[in-house]
């Protein structure tokens, strides 16, 4: 995952990590290498749609159903 993160960032591509690894080390690497979000698996699924939604929309990439 490490290594994928440091070829992405930079670009325009939004990276949102779900990870079991809760703790500010592990965050603040993924931070550092350009994460947009962060979410330890502990959180609900509404948490990880809400935060992925967020990133869709930011990119002009998001089209519900009606």
């Amino acid at each position: 995952g490490l290594d994928v993160m440091d070829a992405i960032k930079g670009s325009s591509v939004s990276t949102i990590v779900v990870t079991a690894w809760d703790s500010d080390q592990v965050y603040k690497e993924c931070k550092k290498r350009g994460v947009t979000e962060y979410i330890p698996k502990c959180d609900s699924l509404k948490v990880i749609c809400d935060k992925t939604i967020k990133e869709l929309k930011k990119k002009d990439k998001y089209f519900p159903r009606t």
